[in-house]
């Protein structure tokens, strides 16, 4: 599938958010009852992103408890200030056509047209800080906050690893 087409896919998955029972069933198996509350004041749509990020991650193999958490969570700051989907269309097509744009544009105030642009460069943020108030492994925490960061701005070695392996899966779903 083509990138394109993948994104409008995204687009109209997002519009008919629903997470699934079973995926449901599984992150409340992997997530503590703090973080399971943050995963559930994630907007449907939301949810239904990351049980897909994590049965990703899960089809590859991958068992780090932190990861598959990460893979739960890494949207979480976005509960802060949902944008709907037509938001996140546009913050999508800018940061394809002029991602300078879409970074000077996220560094305002979340209010008003540029909201859409605020919330996508600083959910990463936003989530790190709301999962430490859980008391979040450090590792769980930085996975969040770097998941939109350049692979070659991130961790090296195992962390690196996890990183890109949830930025692909992330990307991917």
């Amino acid at each position: 599938m083509t990138r394109a087409g993948y994104r409008v896919r995204q687009m109209l998955a997002a519009l008919r958010p629903r997470p699934d029972s079973r995926g449901l069933r599984r992150a409340s198996e992997l997530l503590p009852p703090a973080q399971w509350r943050l995963f559930q004041a994630l907007p449907a749509a939301e949810q239904a992103h990351a049980l897909r990020v994590l049965h990703r991650l899960e089809h590859q193999g991958e068992q780090n408890a932190d990861l598959l958490a990460a893979a739960l969570l890494h949207d979480v700051g976005k509960s802060l200030q949902p944008i709907s989907a037509l938001e996140r269309a546009l913050v999508v097509l800018v940061g394809r056509l002029a991602p300078q744009l879409r970074r000077r544009w996220g560094s305002a105030g979340a209010n008003g047209w540029r909201r859409g642009f605020v919330v996508a460069q600083q959910h990463p943020a936003w989530g790190a800080e709301l999962l430490a108030k859980t008391g979040a492994s450090p590792a769980l925490i930085e996975l969040v906050r770097l998941h939109q960061t350049e692979p070659d701005e991130a961790a090296s070695g195992e962390d690196s690893r996890r990183l890109r392996a949830l930025q692909t899966a992330d990307d991917w779903s």
